[in-house]
């Protein structure tokens, strides 16, 4: 099964946190309801998310839930390995703890 969610625009959330009075990640995290861990993960392709967490960002920024967004075909390389080594950690986590 390949997941076919698109990425977190990293660069396009950096750049409207500095246009908008350098507010720090934790406090666009804050305002989004969701953690500066899950934010930070986000941001550098470790998780994919979930549309309802891309709507909340979008709302507490004020923008289009579309511009965050990067579709999986138009992410670097190197991000999706990361993103690929990260969920296969995961998948052999779970099936070892289940037996």
């Amino acid at each position: 099964m390949i997941d076919q969610r698109p990425f977190l625009d990293r660069w396009y959330v950096e750049a409207w946190l500095r246009e908008h009075g350098h507010m720090y990640k934790y406090e666009l995290a804050y305002k989004a309801g969701i953690t500066g861990s899950t934010l930070s993960s986000l941001l550098s392709g470790i998780r994919k998310p979930h549309p309802s967490t891309v709507e909340r960002l979008a709302e507490a920024m004020g923008v289009d839930s579309a511009e965050l967004v990067v579709p999986p075909d138009d992410v670097p390389p190197e991000v999706s390995r990361v993103y690929k080594r990260r969920q296969a950690k995961v998948r052999k986590y779970w099936r070892k703890k289940r037996g």
